[in-house]
C-alpha cells in the first residue's frame, strides 16, 4: 500500500517548470489544461482521470497522437483479458460480476482436480515415476493461476502505474518530447507484438498436436497427460471431452500469459520513455546555463525539478517491483523445474504436446530477461546523460546536486529473480544451460 500511495502522490506532482523562453521545457499540465467548460459555464474534467466508470483505453475527442498511441498499446494488451475476465480499466471493476470470469475459474478448478486425481491414480497403482508427467505441466498451469490471482489482487496498483504514464503522455502533446514518447511507445508495441506472435504460435502448435500425431502415427494423442474422474479417455467420447477441456484451458492460459506478461513488459518499457524525457530536460538545462540572461534561481529550480522526477522514476520502479517481484520469482522457479521434466518426458515418452509448452516457457523466460536488460540499459543511459551534461558550467550548489543524483542513479535497484540472480539476458543464458545440464543428468539416472 505504501508504494501505491507514493505513485498516487507522484500523479499529482508537477513535472516541470513553465518557461516562455525554453520550448517544451515543462512536462506539467496547468489547471487550465485540465479543465474545460461546458456550454452552461460549469467546469468538467477534460480527461476524466478520476471517473471510476471510465475505461482508460477509450479514445476521447482532443486526444493527442502520443495519447492515442498509448491507448492503442493498452487496449491491445488488455484485449484478451476483456474476453477472459471482462476486464475494465477503472477502479470499480469487479471480476465476479462477469460470466467469463466464472468460466475461467471453473476451468482452473477442473484442471486442478484433474492434476490431483492423476497423482492419486499413479501413486495408487504403484507407478509413482509417472507423477513426473504431471509435474511437467506445473510450470505452465500453476504460473498462470498465479498470474490471474496477482492481477486480481493488484489491479488497482497496475491501473495507477498506467495512469502515471498516461498523465505524462497528456502533458507532452506535441514537440520533441511527444516524438520521444511516440518512438518509445512504438518500440514497446513492437516488442509486445513479437511476444504475442510467439505465444500464439505455440498455442497453435499445442492445439494441433493431436491432429499431427494422428496423421503421422495414426494414434490418439491426449494434449496433457492428465486423467479426469468419470471420463474414460480410451473411448472416443472421453478422448474428445478431455481434449476439449484441455484446449479451452490452453486458450485461456495463453490469453493470460499474453496479458500479464505484456503488462509487465509495457510497465518496465515505460521507464525507458521517462529516461528519454529526462535526457531532453538536461539538454534544456544546458541551454539555460548557456543563456547568461536566465536567472540563477530559475536554473536551480529547473534542476531540482529534474531530480524530483528522477525520484518519481525510482518510486515507479519500486512500485512495479513490489507488485511483480514475488510472481516473477515463483514463475522462474516453476518454469525452470517444469522445463527440465518436460524435456525428459518428450525424450522418454515421445510427448508431442510437450514441445510447445517447453518453447512457451523458454520464450517467456527470455522475454523477461530481455526486459530486465532493457531496464539496466536505460539506467546506464541515464547515468551517461548526467555525465554528459555541461556540469562544469553550473554553480557549486547545482554541481553538488548533480553529483548526488548521479550517485542515486548508480545505486538504482535492478530487476531481480527473487534472491537468486539479477533478471537479465546473461542470467537467461545461464538458466538455459543449467536446464539442459539437469535434463542430461535426469536422462542418465532414469
Amino acid at each position: 500500500m505504501q508504494k501505491l500511495e507514493i505513485i498516487n502522490v507522484d500523479l499529482d506532482r508537477e513535472q516541470g517548470l513553465v518557461s516562455s523562453k525554453i520550448e517544451d521545457s515543462s512536462t506539467a499540465a496547468t489547471k487550465n489544461d485540465l479543465i474545460q467548460r461546458k456550454p452552461n459555464g460549469t467546469k468538467t474534467n477534460k480527461w476524466r482521470i478520476c471517473d471510476p466508470n471510465h475505461n482508460m483505453f477509450e479514445m476521447e475527442r482532443g486526444d493527442s497522437e502520443v495519447v492515442k498511441a498509448f491507448k492503442k498499446s493498452v487496449k491491445t494488451i488488455f484485449l484478451p483479458a476483456i474476453f477472459m475476465l471482462g476486464v475494465r480499466l477503472n477502479y470499480i471493476w469487479r471480476p465476479q460480476k462477469y460470466f467469463m470470469f466464472w468460466i475461467t475459474i471453473l476451468i482452473v478448478i477442473t484442471i486442478a482436480i484433474s492434476m490431483c486425481y492423476t497423482h492419486y491414480l499413479h501413486t495408487a497403482k504403484g507407478d509413482a515415476i509417472r507423477n513426473l508427467e504431471v509435474f511437467a505441466i506445473y510450470g505452465f498451469c500453476l504460473s498462470n493461476a498465479m498470474k490471474l490471482t496477482n492481477y486480481i489482487y493488484h489491479f488497482k496498483s497496475i491501473l495507477a502505474f498506467l495512469h502515471f504514464m498516461l498523465k505524462i503522455c497528456r502533458q507532452n502533446p506535441m514537440g520533441r518530447r511527444a516524438e520521444l514518447l511516440k518512438n518509445e511507445l512504438r518500440k514497446s508495441f513492437s516488442n509486445l507484438k513479437i511476444f504475442t506472435i510467439c505465444v500464439l504460435a505455440n498455442c497453435g502448435l499445442f492445439l494441433l498436436a493431436p491432429i499431427i500425431g494422428y496423421l503421422v502415427k495414426e494414434e490418439l494423442i491426449v494434449l496433457v497427460p492428465l486423467e479426469f474422474p468419470f471420463i474414460d479417455q480410451s473411448t472416443m467420447f472421453g478422448y474428445l471431452t478431455a481434449n476439449g477441456i484441455f484446449s479451452l484451458g490452453g486458450v485461456l492460459a495463453t490469453s493470460g500469459t499474453v496479458v500479464f506478461a505484456s503488462i509487465y513488459i509495457f510497465l518496465i518499457s515505460s521507464y525507458s520513455a521517462q529516461v528519454e524525457l529526462i535526457g531532453n530536460d538536461f539538454e534544456q538545462l544546458d541551454q539555460m546555463w548557456a543563456d547568461k540572461t536566465e536567472s540563477l534561481n530559475c536554473k536551480r529550480l529547473f534542476l531540482r525539478n529534474i531530480c524530483m522526477r528522477c525520484q518519481d522514476m525510482d518510486s515507479y520502479i519500486a512500485g512495479v517491483k513490489s507488485v511483480f517481484d514475488l510472481k516473477m520469482f515463483a514463475f522462474f522457479s516453476l518454469a525452470y523445474i517444469s522445463q527440465i521434466i518436460c524435456l525428459f518426458e518428450i525424450a522418454k515418452n515421445d510427448w508431442i504436446p510437450g514441445f510447445p509448452i517447453a518453447f512457451l516457457l523458454f520464450e517467456e523466460i527470455m522475454f523477461y530477461c530481455y526486459v530486465g536488460t532493457k531496464k539496466s540499459t536505460a539506467n546506464e543511459k541515464l547515468c551517461a546523460i548526467i555525465c554528459s551534461t555541461n556540469w562544469y558550467e553550473y554553480d557549486l550548489s547545482s554541481q553538488k546536486l548533480i553529483l548526488s543524483q548521479l550517485q542515486s542513479c548508480k545505486n538504482s535497484s535492478e530487476l531481480e529473480i527473487g534472491p537468486l540472480a539479477p533478471m537479465n539476458l546473461m542470467t537467461g543464458v545461464q538458466i538455459v544451460k543449467s536446464i539442459y545440464s539437469y535434463y542430461a543428468v535426469l536422462m542418465e539416472l532414469l
